[in-house]
C-alpha cells in the first residue's frame, strides 16, 4: 500500500500529539514536585528522546502561556535540558 502525502502528515501529527501529552505528564510531574523558589531544570533525556522541533515548539508555547518562563538549553558536556522558572508574584 502506498501512503499518500496526507496519510502521512496525519500519522506524523497523531504521533507528535501523543508525544506531547507523555512529554507533558512527565514535566508536570516534575514541576510540581520541585522547589518553587528555584528554576527547575529537566534533563530532555528523562522526559523522552522523541522530542522533534514541532514537539519542543508546542511545548514551550504550551508552558509559557500556562505562565512559566522556560527555555531549551544545550549543553555539549551535561546534556539538553529544559530550564523553567517563574517569579513569586506569577509573573514573568
Amino acid at each position: 500500500m502506498v501512503v499518500t502525502p496526507q496519510q502521512a502528515k496525519e500519522t506524523l501529527m497523531r504521533r507528535n500529539r501523543t508525544v506531547l501529552r507523555e512529554l507533558e505528564k512527565k514535566i508536570d510531574a516534575a514541576l510540581t514536585g520541585g522547589d518553587t523558589g528555584r528554576d527547575i531544570c529537566i534533563d530532555v533525556r528523562d522526559v523522552g528522546r522523541n522530542i522533534n522541533g514541532t514537539v519542543l515548539d508546542s511545548l514551550l508555547s504550551a508552558y509559557r502561556k500556562a505562565g512559566w518562563q522556560v527555555k531549551y538549553e544545550s549543553d555539549q558536556r551535561d546534556g539538553d535540558f529544559l530550564r523553567f522558572s517563574y517569579n513569586s508574584r506569577g509573573r514573568i
